[in-house]
């Protein structure tokens, strides 16, 4: 949530092998989108039910293990954040 709005970004996307590497590579630029196979939305709360066994990627973390669900939901001005 970069301008404070209080939204997650959500990027989805039916891509090929090829056309996801390509995008996971542009993801530090921004320049993954606009694509016309990545459909982006943003929402206060997520909640999505996984495959067994999927390996989870947040904030461009790897979390640890694996998870069959997935629920997230922004709290806004929860965190103060001085540079």
């Amino acid at each position: 949530d970069v301008d404070g709005d209080g939204r997650l970004d959500v990027l989805s996307g039916d891509l090929s092998l090829r056309d996801r590497t390509k995008a996971w590579r542009r993801l530090p630029q921004g320049a993954h989108v606009p694509h016309p196979g990545i459909t982006e939305r943003r929402t206060a709360a997520l909640q999505v039910d996984l495959p067994p066994r999927t390996a989870v990627w947040l904030d461009g973390e790897r979390l640890p293990g694996t998870a069959r669900a997935l629920s997230m939901r922004v709290e806004p001005d929860a965190l103060t954040v001085v540079v």
